[in-house]
């Protein structure tokens, strides 16, 4: 995700939790309506990042782990 994605995505439960504080605030509720119709996106992109992270998490791990053994620092 973009840093301004997440940043978005943050404030999602945020807003959602201000809203059970104040149910009757236009704004929030406005807010809340915004985050619910964002949830297929963010599901969508995040699903893309498990993925990449299962593909490439391994390898990744693999090699900071081989660096830090030249180093001398368990991991």
């Amino acid at each position: 995700m973009s840093e301004a994605d997440q940043q978005k995505t943050l404030k999602y439960p945020d807003n959602m939790g201000q809203l059970a504080t104040d149910p009757e605030n236009p704004d929030l509720l406005e807010k809340a309506g915004t985050a619910l119709d964002a949830l297929p996106t963010i599901a969508r992109r995040s699903d893309n990042l498990v993925a990449f992270a299962e593909k490439f998490l391994p390898t990744f791990t693999a090699g900071v782990r081989a660096i830090l053994a030249v180093l001398g620092a368990p991991l």
